[in-house]
């Protein structure tokens, strides 16, 4: 009697799973690429949130100016104008466009907007900036036109290098 050749066989072994570390160089590549990736990004992110403090403090400022009830309405006026040259100085430091008359800085305010702003205030504006105003000259709308202005302004204006272009064209 034959023996039965089935029995001399032995289980089949298994090969060790394959493990998932280390990785293959495609993940190395892909992991890094990810990582240079974000850290390119939190980088840019950074600079661009650095890059608009100004903006937000212009704009804190502006909204103080707005609910603050103890100055006078002319106070109001040229608070609101010493805010934005302090912005325009803050933007466009090599510029010197605050040195200019009120009339011309008003009307590069209106130039470097990308939105129609300061569009209803009155042509004597210097007498209402610089002049004795008293209650019967006094009109709060010209106050919310400036101030609705001056925020658009703040929020869509240009930065340097586009100011340049435009001037340069």
């Amino acid at each position: 009697m034959q023996s039965d050749p089935l029995a001399k066989l032995r289980d089949i072994h298994l090969p060790e799973p394959i493990s998932w570390w280390p990785l293959a160089p495609g993940w190395w590549i892909l992991v890094l690429s990810t990582m240079g990736l974000l850290i390119w990004l939190i980088i840019v992110l950074f600079r661009r949130y650095q890059t608009n403090l100004y903006r937000r403090e212009a704009l804190q400022k502006l909204k103080f100016i707005e609910g603050d009830t103890s100055p006078t309405y002319q106070q109001k006026l040229v608070r609101v104008f010493a805010l934005l040259k302090q912005t325009v100085n803050s933007v466009y430091p090599d510029e010197y466009l605050t040195s200019k008359h009120i009339d011309s800085f008003v009307l590069f305010l209106k130039n470097s907007s990308k939105e129609p702003v300061f569009e209803d205030l009155p042509d004597n504006l210097a007498l209402y900036l610089y002049g004795n105003v008293t209650d019967e000259n006094e009109d709060p709308q010209i106050l919310e036109h400036l101030i609705a202005s001056s925020d658009t302004w703040i929020k869509s204006h240009p930065p340097l290098k586009d100011l340049k272009a435009q001037v340069s064209c």
